[in-house]
């Protein structure tokens, strides 16, 4: 006996001994010195309490060179993951579930795309010469520093980062900003099984001149798998879509100090790693405090003592599908994928004057009726990379603008605020008229001239605001006037943020920078409080038993608040939920009615719908009886009741996990994911916390603010900012999830630019050239 209890207390010492140099061979290292042969002089870095690096360089070049080192050292595994993904090459680390990916991505053009790109671009324009310096960076980690855990996992080999990579990067960060590819071949076959009448509660009638309804009748093409694909590729992401957006700045005569305040909060789909990595770059002629997508050597979002700009989505339609005629389809270039543990499977790359055929990789689509995607993004000269660095760069709000007018696609609604009491905003984009009998949310015919006709639009008539009477500007994804008498085509969202925070703003004299903090976590929607009105008013008390007698009092009283101790919030959700269920599964199926929820013209619908008692959705299709709006509401108010305890509050039901791509194995769950708590917020709430309605709970959230950010003029060597997760990548370091409790109660943490703080506060790594 003894000798096994010794046996097993010695594999017990191993295993520990074990774990323990695992540990140590990955755990990452926040001070010390390296040598990197490329650097022109010795280089600082001083890593913050919440490991933000501040590197002060002796010139650009070497500080964008040691960026690209701490890029690699903190974010690797999710650069491969996102430079694999235009490529095609999941697959050759997951296996064949990730096949599908690399068969759309390699199938719409991003990695040829980027290939042409590179080929055309300024080796001596200042922009190449510091993606270069970037790159080289990166490329001296890969090939010196201890690789990250996921690389031993996956057994995954190295290769140099290059150009190409980068501009995959920016490809799949476009395509999944887009909202068309998810909308436009669903309504289609929507419009196609079920007629017009069921799209008027989506905005949408059959006026259009778009594949006439004779023409549509006789394609054998259900267009919806289309969406499917899409959607199921865009969620097994590493890196989540942009989903919406809040923005605002407020002007001087508007502040308590008298200087501008400027907030953003980007709506990303939450994935660990998280989507930005924070950096501040010092030198004697440029700074910048940036929030940086790993891989790209320049930051979207920024900030330095001058000025402070962000990003929302503008929502605009950029992508068109067409049918065309398969006499018109090419090949262009043919690909040999690599599947892990199995053979390689080969694509050809097919394409029209159009744009790429969509259709050749979507299983269940019948291929005699291809479908061509024409996206801004692949018809004009990407300039992504110029625009990034000339706003990082601007001196001046005319500077900023020049960088402003080279963002073709995805649309971006650019906000800028600086120390000289300027606030504006612009929708950057290529935009361009269609044919006035053209509706661009549907299928469009290839063959006709009228279909395919764009007219471009000037930039100088973009949508913008300069310094406006109002005293701020609010950007909520909301639709934006139109440009003379044309309404631009897009997949924007409900107007309940945008409205709220208009209201808040409007409602306050003089603003704070901790008001302005505060106002980030507001959790009220005044159109979830009028949907409940509308639903309960359906509701006959006296036949109601005691569980939902109590529901009903709740939400008769409800502000339509999604506080973490709301009562009503979850039986809300729960009970919508269901009347979307009762309402539009029976027509459309499971497939189509799943593509529905994530869309933006679901979120745009059910308001309307609910107050609109003549609707065709309110009638189950697979009974004898003609049920009505009051039938539907009440059969899933009771459903609702009987699925959610009375008293349940709303953080038991509405939870964040933030899901690492190897955490979805069970046994490394807890070492990769993050999180798993009750949180506030809801849909179209300022703190949104987006979730897909569904009568399974919890309900996890699956995207949020990927930063908040707000910084104050007055106080610039205050701003103040949070990550959901953490800076670093690796799930051995503290700093992996060191924001999560911070982010989740409404907190922030400061963004230092002040030398002697950010030294006093410090850890420090020394980059040394190898001489």
């Amino acid at each position: 006996m003894k000798k096994l209890l010794y046996f097993l207390g010695a594999i017990v010492v191993l295993v520990l001994m074990a774990a323990l140099g695992i540990y140590l061979h990955f755990k990452p290292s926040y001070s010390g010195t390296a040598e990197l042969p490329g650097l022109e002089k010795e280089t600082t870095v001083y890593y913050d309490t919440y490991a933000v690096p501040h590197v002060y360089a002796s010139s650009e070049k070497d500080a964008l060179y040691a960026l690209g080192f701490l890029h690699a050292k903190e974010r690797l595994w999710q650069m491969e993951l996102l430079r694999r993904i235009g490529k095609g090459e999941l697959a050759a680390i997951f296996g064949a579930p990730a096949l599908k990916a690399d068969q759309f991505f390699l199938s719409i053009g991003l990695n040829a795309n980027s290939e042409e790109v590179v080929k055309s671009l300024d080796v001596n324009a200042a922009e190449y010469q510091l993606t270069q310096a970037y790159l080289q960076g990166v490329n001296h980690y890969l090939a010196n520093e201890t690789l990250p855990i996921e690389f031993s996992i996956l057994g995954i080999d190295p290769r140099p980062f290059d150009m190409v990579d980068v501009y995959n990067i920016f490809g799949y960060m476009s395509f999944s900003f887009a909202m068309a590819q998810r909308t436009d071949p669903l309504m289609t076959s929507i419009r196609k099984d079920l007629g017009s009448a069921y799209l008027k509660d989506f905005g949408l009638d059959g006026k259009w001149n778009q594949l006439s309804n004779e023409r549509l009748s006789t394609l054998k093409s259900d267009f919806s798998e289309i969406s499917q694909q899409i959607n199921e590729v865009l969620e097994a992401m590493p890196v989540g879509p942009f989903i919406g957006s809040n923005s605002f700045i407020i002007a001087p005569e508007k502040t308590v100090s008298g200087k501008v305040i400027f907030e953003n909060d980007p709506h990303i789909s939450f994935s660990q790693p998280g989507t930005w990595y924070e950096t501040h770059l010092h030198t004697a002629e440029y700074e910048i405090y940036g929030h940086y997508l790993p891989g790209i050597p320049f930051p979207l979002l920024g900030f330095n003592r001058q000025m402070a700009y962000g990003l929302t989505m503008f929502e605009n339609d950029d992508i068109d599908f067409f049918t065309v005629k398969s006499a018109d389809v090419k090949t262009v270039k043919s690909y040999e994928i690599v599947v892990k543990d199995s053979t390689k499977v080969k694509l050809d790359f097919k394409a029209t004057k159009l744009g790429p055929i969509v259709n050749e990789t979507v299983q269940n689509l019948t291929k005699e009726t291809p479908v061509a995607m024409r996206w801004v993004y692949l018809q004009r000269p990407n300039k992504l990379l110029t625009a990034l660095y000339d706003m990082s760069h601007a001196k001046s709000y005319r500077q900023f603008n020049l960088g402003k007018e080279n963002i073709h696609a995805p649309g971006l609604n650019v906000m800028y605020g600086s120390a000289s009491d300027t606030i504006a905003w612009t929708a950057s984009a290529a935009l361009y008229k269609l044919h006035e009998s053209v509706n661009p949310n549907f299928i469009l015919d290839g063959t006709s001239p009228t279909d395919t006709l764009t007219i471009p639009i000037p930039f100088t008539e973009n949508p913008s605001e300069v310094n406006p009477s109002s005293g701020f500007i609010a950007s909520a994804n909301y639709a934006p006037k139109p440009v003379g008498n044309y309404a631009i085509p897009g997949y924007y969202l409900p107007h309940d943020r945008q409205s709220r925070i208009t209201d808040l703003l409007k409602s306050k004299q003089k603003w704070t920078a901790e008001d302005v903090r505060k106002m980030t976590f507001d959790d009220v929607s005044p159109v979830s409080k009028f949907c409940a009105q509308q639903m309960v008013s359906l509701i006959d008390y006296q036949k109601l038993n005691s569980a939902e007698k109590s529901a009903y009092d709740s939400l008769k009283s409800w502000d339509g608040a999604y506080r973490s101790d709301s009562k009503a919030a979850g039986i809300y959700t729960l009970w919508l939920s269901y009347v979307f269920e009762y309402t539009f599964r029976d027509e459309l199926g499971s497939e189509r009615f799943e593509q529905l929820i994530p869309t933006h013209a679901f979120k745009q619908s059910f308001a309307p719908l609910l107050a609109n008692p003549n609707s065709v959705w309110w009638d189950n299709r697979k009974t004898p009886r003609v049920e009505s709006r009051a039938f539907i509401v009440a059969a899933a108010f009771q459903k609702a009741v009987a699925g959610i305890p009375v008293g349940t509050a709303w953080n038991d039901v509405h939870t964040l996990e933030v899901e690492h791509p190897i955490g979805k194995v069970q046994i490394l769950r807890k070492l990769f994911n993050v999180g798993g708590a009750g949180i506030s917020g809801g849909n179209e709430v300022v703190n949104s916390m987006l979730f897909a309605y569904g009568t399974t709970l919890p309900y996890q959230v699956k995207a949020g603010p990927s930063t908040r950010r707000v910084i104050d003029f007055s106080e610039i060597e205050n701003a103040m900012g949070i990550l959901p997760t953490g800076q670093s990548g690796n799930p051995f370091s503290k700093h992996y999830d060191d924001q999560y409790d911070l982010f989740i109660h409404g907190k922030f943490r400061p963004m230092l630019l002040n030398k002697k703080q950010i030294v006093d506060h410090s850890t420090r790594l020394v980059l040394k050239p190898n001489r």
